[in-house]
């Protein structure tokens, strides 16, 4: 073994000891799983690179949470039979392992955020350079998921989730684990009555709640007790003839062979819909697979042993801290996928960084002399730079009382808060009460008001967000109105609970007099009910409201874009801003389903009228974001205060009626 694996590789890699001869026990130093884990993170990298070219790659994450509990329980299980089990000796060597290459990265992120970012978007990393710093990262996230959240490719440290799980893992496992000791428990008993109820959380999860299934700890437990399964076996032998069996050699590489087929087939097949749900068994028993094979199996002692593998799987932690923020950073940059050349550069760059970390940061504070000095003064550390975020985010994203260095260019609003925030402060709550208290929130704001407070409603905006970000431009031109907007995430249909309410009210008020039914029409497509169309579901809920004696109206969309709106709003360093717009060949190809479906519905009943929107944002050859030096979206396909205001005088002057 050499210099530069001998060192972490003892260290790091925990087999299960001498008195237990088992076909799963090894004594010495096991490459192959250095190879396992650098096959883990090359998925993950090069998923987060060129998606197109490794559709499933995600799933090197429970290939590393099967490694984790595998080699960490193996080290539980070492100390506890040999007497010499002690939680702060655990956490000091957990501390020495992750805090020196992820203090380096957090620090890294926060100069790069307050060189880069805007308040809103500094205030945001600095909340989550605190959680990051006290392991909660997955917690935070899954409390910020929602329809206005930012993209994930826009938050650098998106990918601490995971190391937020694996140390709340860490923080009850070992207690579990030293408890049941004393009590004179079998390992494996606990083991698999929590591996059941985890797994039995995930399926359930899966299909109720995707997000809290990808997110919680009490969903993704059973990853690491896989690899604890597998440690724990490795600890008794099995009868005679069952372990001369499992020490065949051809039973071995059989194991190791379906280890590798399960890995290739979930990196290329697995979908995130319902993930990890049922599908996570493919990379984690392929990883149990690999790793019970043991070290002698063709494909471990051949392949995972690899020394170019093996050097990856040494520096498999700090490249996998540094490649997100990398390819992060470039996507807020850019304004949207950064060129193929732009991302092999930043792995290439990850690499550099992750082997300068391992060997100049990690190593040096993880091994020699003083190692409880040294766990001391990390902790230290990380409270400071924990500290240090928590203050950067409390402030609004200034540091020191000072704002980031990138500014904003363009006149307009940036973000959803001041959008939501600003009617609410010279409109009032939609009535009745009952329609108010199931509308949707965001943050706290109820996101269904009406311009007068006690009028009855005589026009009413009905659809999504679509709709929503229509009400302040037309509420203001037509002040002689009670204009209100019912919306839910989902298609005003008919027989959609969650606008049975709406419908109700609206076609019970003789008052309201007109109907603009609008919503981001090609986002919903997914939410036709089976068996039917865009043009008959719409038709159906349009003809009823003209039914009951309202004047109905359909509106287009605004274009829609796919990149972020910071790209021509915001200079970034010395990055240079890109245009905010789109080739009015594309959008209109985009929409081009959507038209012929609302054409068709004013077709078939005259008495529904179209308003058209989207020419207004574009000319012959493109569609913009920009009018005039001001911006009229606050993200890919929402309208800000000014571009509702832009777009709500053109409605009115265009149909006049409306007054």
């Amino acid at each position: 073994m050499n210099d530069t694996t001998s060192g972490l590789a003892r260290t790091a890699l925990a087999n299960a000891p001498a008195e237990a001869p088992t076909a799963l026990a090894h004594t010495s130093y096991r490459p192959d799983i250095d190879g396992l884990r650098g096959i883990a993170v090359s998925f993950v990298v090069a998923f987060h690179a060129f998606p197109a070219f490794i559709r499933s790659g995600f799933i090197g994450v429970d290939v590393f949470f099967v490694i984790s509990g595998f080699l960490i329980s193996g080290i539980l299980f070492n100390d506890l039979e040999r007497g010499s089990f002690s939680l702060v000796d655990f956490y000091a060597r957990r501390m020495r392992r992750i805090f020196p290459a992820l203090l380096a990265m957090l620090v890294a992120c926060l100069c790069w955020g307050i060189w880069l970012l805007l308040s809103h978007e500094l205030q945001q990393i600095g909340k989550h350079v605190a959680a990051g710093a006290g392991f909660v990262s997955n917690l935070v996230l899954w409390g910020e998921s929602g329809y206005f959240d930012n993209a994930g490719e826009t938050k650098p440290l998106l990918h601490l989730w995971s190391l937020g799980i694996e140390e709340q893992f860490y923080l009850v496992w070992p207690l579990m684990l030293g408890l049941a000791w004393r009590l004179r428990l079998d390992a494996r008993l606990v083991i698999v009555v929590v591996f059941t109820g985890s797994f039995w959380l995930n399926l359930r999860q899966s299909h109720v709640d995707v997000i809290a299934d990808f997110y919680s700890p009490q969903t993704r437990f059973w990853e690491l007790l896989a690899g604890a399964l597998v440690a724990s076996l490795a600890r008794r032998p099995p009868p005679a003839r069952l372990e001369r069996v499992l020490a065949a050699p051809g039973f071995r590489n059989a194991g190791s062979a379906l280890g590798v087929v399960l890995l290739l087939v979930s990196c290329w097949t697995t979908k995130k819909v319902h993930f990890p749900g049922l599908v996570a068994l493919g990379p984690v028993l392929g990883t149990v697979l690999l790793i019970a094979a043991g070290p002698q199996a063709w494909v471990n002692r051949v392949l995972l042993s690899n020394r170019i593998l093996v050097m990856v799987g040494l520096i498999s932690f700090p490249l996998y801290l540094w490649h997100w923020p990398l390819l992060s950073f470039a996507r807020v940059i850019v304004g949207e996928t950064p060129p193929a050349w732009v991302r092999a550069v930043a792995v290439v760059t990850a690499f550099a960084l992750a082997w300068a970390s391992w060997r100049w940061v990690e190593r040096p504070l993880r091994f020699g002399g003083r190692p409880g000095l040294k766990a001391v003064g990390l902790v230290i550390a990380m409270v400071l730079v924990g500290a240090a975020g928590w203050a950067l985010s409390a402030s609004g994203g200034r540091w020191f009382g000072h704002p980031p260095l990138a500014t904003q260019v363009l006149r307009g609003d940036i973000g959803h808060l001041e959008f939501h925030r600003w009617p609410l402060e010279r409109y009032t709550v939609c009535t009745p009460k009952a329609l108010a208290d199931q509308a949707p929130r965001w943050e706290g704001y109820v996101r269904c008001l009406q311009s007068k407070p006690s009028e009855p409603v005589d026009i009413v905006l009905l659809g999504d967000s679509h709709a929503e970000h229509l009400f302040i431009g037309l509420a203001e031109q037509l002040p002689t109105r009670n204009l209100a907007f019912y919306i839910q995430s989902a298609p005003p249909f008919v027989g959609r609970s969650d606008f049975d309410a709406i419908h109700a009210h609206v076609l019970a008020s003789p008052g309201i007099r007109s109907v603009v039914l609008t919503m981001f029409w090609t986002n919903r497509a997914s939410q036709v009910p089976a068996g039917s169309s865009m043009e008959e579901e719409t038709l159906r809920a349009a003809s009823r409201l003209a039914d009951a004696g309202k004047q109905v109206y359909l509106t287009d969309d605004v274009p829609s874009h796919d990149f972020d709106l910071q790209r021509c709003a915001v200079q970034r360093g010395p990055f240079p801003r890109l245009p905010c717009e789109t080739a009015r060949a594309a959008v209109d190809a985009r929409n081009a389903a959507m038209d012929a479906a609302l054409a068709d519905v004013v077709r078939r009943d005259p008495r529904i009228r179209l308003i058209h929107t989207r020419r207004h944002f574009c000319d012959a050859m493109r569609c913009s974001m920009v009018r005039g030096g001001d911006l009229l979206y606050r993200d890919s396909n929402h309208l800000n205060i000014l571009g509702s205001r832009f777009i709500g005088e053109r409605i009115v002057s265009e149909h006049p009626e409306l007054r």
